[in-house]
Parts: structure tokens; C-alpha cells; sequence
């Protein structure tokens, strides 16, 4: 039962909110838990002790460490423990799924970090206790957000717990938000992924130039809108439950630089980094260098985030030294430079840096950079990439308009003009987005 499944839209998710609306106010944070254990129990059941038991640990150490206070020798010792355990489930996990091919437990990063982020903050002293095993329940695994994301800082999530009373028009909002993502995952993820695996099947002798381009393109589309699909469901989802999400994706692909681009990528993971990471590293208070190699750090974690090979950690090498030298040398040229030559080069920047998402180890990818600059004396263009364009032209049009804010800023635009109009106009669209997307599903 996933979140784009007949079975969720239509029969788990009419019947959770059912619950959540009977139910009084104070007592709504514990129907979300309950729907939320629930629906890992359909889709992950044995994986729930382990969720339970990493979660349960965490919850047992805040309580140590309110009880001990902040930066207290013994609270230090429990946080350090509480790291560890993080580490090895989440380092563990990932290499069993790699090396041996062992399914890696759903959300099992994003609720142990949502947790691990609760107790660094509670060990500072930047957040209050939080004695409810309910309320961090919540905070860790809500249904909504184990796929993708986004994570969540306690000190933000909580206060929304206290009173929820979500009006209609957030339920609304909250429905269209979902609608928009499930599009979102079914029209675009899924057929630019089809398109990414057809073209990833061609042989060394059956790639061309265009191939090789059109390969590495679609990695990233494919990354880029599977990922946000999945976070604007969270989002819509949190809505219609009377939580407001984070933001996770804002038109990364539309930056101007690349710094700019890791701004807007994986908002909530890099924002989580440069938090209780690069901010503990001190910064750049030490000048040049320092901030060099924390820079370059925080871009290999974020690489990391997709999983440990080396690829991952190349990917976040390369964009993160183009960050550092738009950090240190780039400003001024930056400032000068027009908008689109910047959307440009950042574009062309982080495209070939997918080449690394694309493959499976440094040769493979080295194989296809060559292959984009036509070394080797491989064709530009040959018949089988040719029809796979002629049958996927469409997606891979609306893959690129729909990267970009243009019909965001043309609705608002229209909004701000036709208030009622624009009104209507979007309930219009998600009712036809939504129906041509379940014939989609069928």
C-alpha cells in the first residue's frame, strides 16, 4: 500500500481522516500515531520492532538527558551513545542493501535523524523538554514523510501538536498539494523513468552522443521529481492532518548558481547538514580554508544521503568544489553575469554531475562523460535513440517546463488579477489533474 495505491487514496486515507476529525483536538496527535503505526505495519511489518526499539532508546535518552540537564557530562555520554546507534542503523542498513541486497527498512533515515536532531537540541539546550511519547512519535514517523522527506525540527513540529484545529480551507489546500504530487509521481516520475531505464539498457556499441546526454538527463529528472512527488504528498498530507511540512524541493533546476542549487535541493537534508554538521565545525569563522573542507564535507554528506557507494560521494565532491570556488572567487563575476547565462552554466554544471547517479562506479561513469563529448568516435545520434525520443517527447517536454516556476508564476500572476477566477480555475485543474491521473493508475 503505497502512497500512490488505490488502496491508500481510496480506502486508507478517507478512513484515517475519518478518525482524526471524530476525535477531539487533544486527542488527534495520538490518532496520527495510531494511522501512522498502522500504515507501517501494512507496508514494513517487520520492520516495526526495529523503528519501535531505535525510537524507544532515543526516547528513554531525552529523558536522561532533561533529568541530567544540558551539556552535562553524563547527557554528553548518552548523546554520544544515541549517535552510534543512529550511525550503525542507518550505515548498516544501507550496506546490507547494497552488498547484499537486503531490503532497507522505509524511513528509516528520516526517523532516526528526526529523532537524533530532537536530542542534539535538547542536549544545547536550543529546545524544551518534551515528556509526551505521543507528540515524538509524530515527530518521527509520521506516515506522511518516511519516503522522501522532509525532515522536521522538533522545536518547529511540536508547538503545532498542542491545539491542531485544521480549518477547511487547509484541508483544501492540503488535498490539492497531494493530488499535485501524486500527478506529479505518476505522470512524470514514472514516465521519465521508463524512459531513463530504456535508454540505460543500450549497450556500449548502441550509445551515441545524444544517448549519453539524454541518459544522464533523465537520471536526474527522474531523481528530481520522484523525490519532490513524494515530498508534496507529505506536504498535502500533513495539511489535511493539521501539520505544516517543509518545503523540501524549490526549482532546483532553475538556479542561477550551484550553491544556489544545493539551497533549493533536498532543502530539509542540507538545512539538517549545515545545522548540526557545518555549523558545529564552526562555519567559516576560520577563513578560506576552513570553510573550504567544511563545505566539502557537508556536499559529501549530502552525496552519502543517497547511499554509500562512491559514486554518491564523487557526485557531492564535484558539485561541492564548484560551490567553493563560487564561495571564495565567484561573487563578483556572479554579480555581473546575466541571470540566464548563470541558469546556464548551473544547469550544464549539475547535468554532468549526474553522469556519477546515472552509473554504478567511477569507469562506468568516465564511459559516459566520454561518450557526451563524442570520444571514442562514437555516433552523435543513431535510429534507437532517435524512436525512444519520438515516443517520449512529451513527457520529457512537460519534465522540462514543469522544473520550472512558469505556471506557478503564471497562476499567481492570475490569482492577483482574478482572485475568484484563479480560484476556480485550480479546483477545476486538480479535478481533471486527479481523474486523469487515476485513469493513469488504472
Amino acid at each position: 500500500m503505497n502512497l500512490d495505491s488505490f488502496s491508500f487514496i481510496f480506502v486508507f486515507l478517507p478512513l484515517s481522516l475519518g478518525a482524526y476529525y471524530l476525535a477531539p483536538p487533544r486527542r488527534r496527535p495520538a490518532v496520527v500515531l495510531g494511522v501512522s503505526l498502522v500504515f507501517y505495519v501494512l507496508l514494513e511489518g517487520r520492520w516495526i520492532l526495529l523503528m519501535a526499539a531505535s525510537l524507544g532508546v532515543d526516547f528513554a535518552i531525552s529523558r536522561a538527558i532533561h533529568r541530567f540537564g544540558p551539556r552535562d557530562d553524563r547527557s554528553r555520554r548518552l548523546l554520544a551513545l544515541a549517535v552510534g546507534k543512529s550511525l550503525l542503523l542507518m550505515l548498516g542498513s544501507t550496506a546490507l542493501r547494497q552488498i547484499y541486497q537486503i531490503h532497507q527498512p522505509l524511513g528509516i533515515y528520516l526517523y532516526t535523524l528526526s529523532s537524533l536532531g530532537y536530542l542534539i537540541d535538547l542536549y544545547w539546550g536550543e529546545i524544551d523538554y518534551q515528556p509526551s511519547l505521543v507528540n515524538y512519535g509524530v515527530l518521527c514517523c509520521f506516515f506522511g514523510k518516511l519516503y522522501a522527506g522532509p525532515l522536521v525540527e522538533a522545536k518547529e513540529f511540536f508547538p503545532q501538536l498542542k491545539d491542531p484545529r485544521p480549518s477547511l480551507d487547509q484541508v483544501g489546500e492540503g488535498m490539492m498539494i497531494f493530488v499535485q504530487g501524486l500527478a506529479k509521481k505518476v505522470i512524470l516520475a514514472d514516465g521519465i523513468i521508463s524512459f531513463y531505464q530504456q535508454l540505460a539498457a543500450l549497450t556500449q556499441n548502441e550509445m551515441s552522443v545524444i544517448g549519453a546526454w539524454a541518459t544522464v538527463f533523465a537520471a536526474m529528472f527522474t531523481l528530481y521529481f520522484r523525490l519532490s512527488a513524494y515530498c508534496d504528498m507529505a506536504k498535502g498530507l500533513g495539511r489535511m492532518f493539521g501539520l505544516e511540512l517543509p518545503d523540501n524541493f524549490y526549482y532546483p533546476i532553475q538556479s542561477r548558481t550551484v550553491t544556489d542549487f544545493f539551497s533549493r535541493f533536498n532543502m530539509t537534508v542540507s538545512r539538517y547538514i549545515r545545522h548540526y554538521v557545518y555549523g558545529s565545525l564552526g562555519s567559516d569563522q576560520n577563513g578560506g580554508l576552513s570553510t573550504s573542507l567544511n563545505v566539502m564535507l557537508t556536499a559529501m554528506l549530502m552525496g552519502l544521503w543517497f547511499g554509500l557507494g562512491i559514486n554518491y560521494l564523487m557526485w557531492g565532491v564535484f558539485l561541492g568544489a564548484f560551490i567553493v570556488v563560487e564561495t571564495l572567487f565567484g561573487q563578483r563575476i556572479i554579480k555581473v553575469v546575466p541571470p540566464f547565462f548563470l541558469r546556464i552554466y548551473t544547469f550544464a554544471v549539475t547535468l554532468l554531475s549526474f553522469a556519477l547517479f546515472a552509473t554504478t562506479s567511477l569507469r562506468q561513469a568516465s564511459q559516459y562523460l566520454q561518450a557526451m563529448f563524442g570520444r571514442g568516435g562514437i555516433p552523435f545520434l543513431d535510429n534507437e535513440v532517435l524512436y525512444l525520443f519520438s515516443t517520449n517527447y512529451l513527457v520529457l517536454i512537460l519534465c522540462l517546463l514543469l522544473s520550472t516556476s512558469l505556471f506557478h508564476t503564471i497562476f499567481r500572476f492570475l490569482r492577483r488579477q482574478f482572485p475568484s477566477g484563479a480560484t476556480a480555475l485550480g479546483a477545476l485543474g486538480n479535478l481533471a489533474l486527479l481523474a486523469l491521473t487515476v485513469a493513469l493508475m488504472l
